[in-house]
C-alpha cells in the first residue's frame, strides 16, 4: 500500500516443528534412554510503516520509520509464548 512518506509493507506466516530429544535420565537404570517429544506451532507477523520518505519527508529527517513485528508460539508440552518487537529506523540529513 503507498503512504505519503512509502510504500508500507508487511509479511505474515506460520511454522509448524516437530522436536525431539534422547537423553540418559539419570533417575533410572543406567543407559536406560528416554525420549521426549513436543510439537509446536506459530504464527508471525511484521509491518513495515513509513513516516517520512522521499514522498514526505520532516526537517532534518530523510527517512523515518516505525518497524512492529510479533510472533507468537503453542508448544504441546506446555502453554503459548509471545514476542513483540517494535522500533524506529531513521537516517538524518544535515544539509
Amino acid at each position: 500500500m503507498d503512504l505519503c512518506a512509502g510504500k508500507l509493507k508487511g509479511v505474515l506466516g506460520g511454522e509448524y516443528r516437530y522436536e525431539t530429544l534422547n537423553t540418559l535420565d539419570s533417575t533410572r537404570p543406567p543407559d536406560f534412554p528416554s525420549r521426549y517429544r513436543r510439537h509446536v506451532w506459530a504464527t508471525f507477523g511484521e509491518l513495515y510503516i513509513p513516516l517520512a520518505g522521499e514522498g514526505w519527508s520532516l526537517p532534518g529527517v530523510h527517512e523515518l520509520a516505525l518497524s512492529v513485528a510479533g510472533r507468537y508460539e503453542r508448544y504441546s508440552d506446555f502453554k503459548g509464548d509471545t514476542h513483540l518487537s517494535i522500533g524506529f529506523a531513521g537516517f538524518q540529513c544535515l544539509e
